[in-house]
């Protein structure tokens, strides 16, 4: 009878009090089995009893059809904690991979694979939140077989896990940005530099020439050339002021090595278009004074050839 009124009761709420009610059922099990088994030993006849063996069949089968569903309960429980360990272990070996990226520092020659690093991080991403989803579900199905205090507890945990999932998805999306602005950044210094050396190069080509004949078209001509390398120069010169920008935005976020290189390769060039700059301004100069000389001369030979002339006829005027 008590074990009977037992089974009319509730369902237990919590996993402990399903393990609980499980190991009665078992005790029960074994107690009224024992009993059948000495009733069926004593020297009466079976009719005696028949009732009392009929009794104990049934409260056998209510029993089974309870502990199935109590163990149905327990396997549902069980396998929902083992899923949320799952995730809860992919979530610290991701964290435990996301502190070794460090990012302080970087030497960008490794700045293309740890960009892919991030990336591949990143897409690993919807694995955990599939498993989140997937605990979601079950946690619903939870809802119908246990009590509203046990589900808190659980709804709290799986809140906890779903956090750190969000912030190491915004985390690596966070770094992914950063590098690859540091990227765009390497790639708008680097093309400017090159700019910049193509320039030098080309002015160090034409002041390294010899200077021309000197000729009033020849003069014209080299002092053309000189001012629009002198021009390009100038554009340079704001050219080397963005590349200086672009270095104080990169530097903090690159190794002592590449700050060194990139800083000197800037130096570099401001010494070399500095230089340039004012050996272009010398060379026009010296044009320019030639090409003033030229003209004196020409005005001179000019005049003598003009008081040659004159000469001459005065002479063929005596002769006549």
């Amino acid at each position: 009878e008590q074990v009977s009124s037992s089974l009319a009761g509730p369902m237990p709420g919590s996993y402990q009090e399903v393990l609980e009610e499980l190991r009665l059922a078992s005790l029960h099990h074994s107690l009224i089995m024992q009993n059948q088994d000495t009733l069926m030993g004593l020297p009466v006849p079976i009719s005696s009893y028949k009732g009392l063996i009929e009794k104990h069949n049934r409260v056998l089968e209510q029993l089974q059809t309870r502990s199935n569903t109590l163990m149905a309960r327990q396997a549902m429980w069980e396998t929902y904690k083992l899923n949320v360990e799952k995730l809860a272990q992919w979530l610290r070996e991701m964290e435990k991979d996301k502190l070794r990226l460090s990012l302080k520092h970087l030497p960008l020659k490794r700045l293309d694979k740890m960009i892919t690093r991030l990336q591949e991080q990143l897409d690993k991403i919807p694995t955990g939140e599939l498993m989140h989803r997937s605990l979601l579900k079950e946690q619903a199905v939870l809802q119908d077989n246990y009590s509203t205090s046990t589900l808190s507890a659980v709804r709290m945990e799986l809140h906890g896990l779903q956090e750190r999932l969000s912030s190491l998805k915004a985390g690596l999306r966070t770094w992914l940005d950063h590098l690859n602005r540091l990227k765009q950044r390497v790639a708008d210094y680097e093309a400017q530099t090159a700019d910049i050396a193509a320039v030098i190069s080309a002015a160090q080509e034409h002041v390294g020439q010899p200077y021309p004949p000197e000729l009033a078209v020849n003069v014209e001509n080299d002092l053309q050339i000189s001012q629009e390398h002198l021009n390009k120069l100038e554009l340079a010169l704001e050219q080397l002021n963005s590349v200086s920008d672009i270095l104080e935005q990169v530097h903090p976020a690159v190794s002592p090595a590449d700050i060194k290189s990139t800083g000197s390769r800037v130096w570099l060039l401001q010494q070399q278009r500095a230089d340039l700059h004012h050996r272009l301004q010398l060379r026009m100069e010296e044009l320019r004074n030639a090409g003033d000389m030229n003209k004196l001369l020409g005005a001179q030979v000019s005049s003598i050839e003009s008081w040659r002339q004159q000469f001459q006829l005065k002479l063929d005027r005596k002769d006549l």
